[in-house]
C-alpha cells in the first residue's frame, strides 16, 4: 500500500446524416435509462457504476474515481502510463508513481470485474485507455450526443434543438 493510492468503497459527432429524427429517439434513452449496456456509468454528480442486471450501485472514491473519470472524459485517447503517473502522482518519484498507478488500476479493474464488466479498459504495457466499444451506458456520452445532434443540424427547428438541449441537461443528477 502506498500513500496516495486511495481505497475504494464499493458520439458520435458528425454531420446531418447523424442527426436523429426527434420523434424516433426512444423515451427510455432520453431519460437516462437507455437499453444499451449492462453497466451504467454516471459521471455527473458523484461517479458511480450500476450493474443493470442486479441494480447494485458502486461508488468510486479517491484515486480510483479520479483515474476512471479522467479515462472516461478523455475516452477517445490512449494515455501513456508515464503520463498518467505524472498527472495523478506527480509529487512522487517515478517508481513510486508507477506503483501507485498499477495499484489504482488493479483496484479499478477489480471493481469493474465485480460488475461483470471485463472489457471496459484497454490496458497495455505502456498505455491505458477506456474501451469505447465496451458494453456500457455513460451519461457524459448521452449528454455530448444530444448537444452534438442539436448543434449539427441546420434543418432542425428551434423547438427540436431546445428539446435536445433540455434532454442533455437532464443527465445532470
Amino acid at each position: 500500500f502506498c500513500t496516495g493510492c486511495d481505497e475504494i468503497s464499493g458520439g458520435r459527432e458528425g454531420g446531418e446524416a447523424d442527426v436523429p429524427n426527434i420523434a424516433v429517439v426512444r423515451a427510455d434513452r432520453l431519460s437516462g435509462r437507455g437499453p444499451v449496456g449492462s453497466l451504467e456509468i454516471r459521471v455527473f454528480g458523484s461517479l458511480r457504476l450500476q450493474d443493470r442486471e442486479t441494480g447494485i450501485v458502486r461508488p468510486l472514491n479517491g484515486k480510483v474515481r479520479d483515474l476512471f473519470s479522467y479515462l472516461l472524459v478523455a475516452r477517445e485517447v490512449v494515455h501513456s502510463r508515464e503520463q498518467l503517473a505524472g498527472i495523478f502522482w506527480g509529487d512522487s518519484d517515478g517508481e513510486k508513481a508507477r506503483h501507485c498507478l498499477n495499484t489504482t488500476l488493479w483496484r479499478l479493474n477489480r471493481l469493474l470485474s465485480s460488475t461483470g464488466a471485463n472489457n471496459h479498459l484497454r490496458v497495455g504495457a505502456y498505455n491505458i485507455g477506456f474501451n469505447v466499444a465496451s458494453d456500457c451506458w455513460i451519461d457524459v456520452v448521452e449528454f455530448e450526443t444530444r448537444c452534438n445532434w442539436a448543434d449539427a443540424s441546420s434543418n432542425m427547428s428551434a423547438e427540436q434543438q431546445a428539446l435536445l438541449y433540455s434532454q442533455a441537461v437532464s443527465f445532470y443528477d
